[in-house]
C-alpha cells in the first residue's frame, strides 16, 4: 500500500529491487497468519 502512495504521489520509480521486497514482505505475512490459525484450530 505504501509503495503505491510513493509511486502515483511522490512519483518515486518501482524498482524490481522494491516490487520483490513488498512480495516478500507480504508472503512473510501470510505465512505468520497461517501459522497462527492453524495452532488456534489446533488448539480449541
Amino acid at each position: 500500500m505504501s509503495v503505491i502512495f510513493a509511486v502515483t504521489l511522490l512519483g518515486d520509480r518501482l524498482t524490481a529491487k522494491i516490487a520483490v521486497g513488498g512480495v516478500l514482505t507480504l508472503l512473510g505475512v501470510l505465512i505468520i497468519i497461517m501459522r497462527e490459525r492453524r495452532l488456534t484450530d489446533v488448539g480449541s
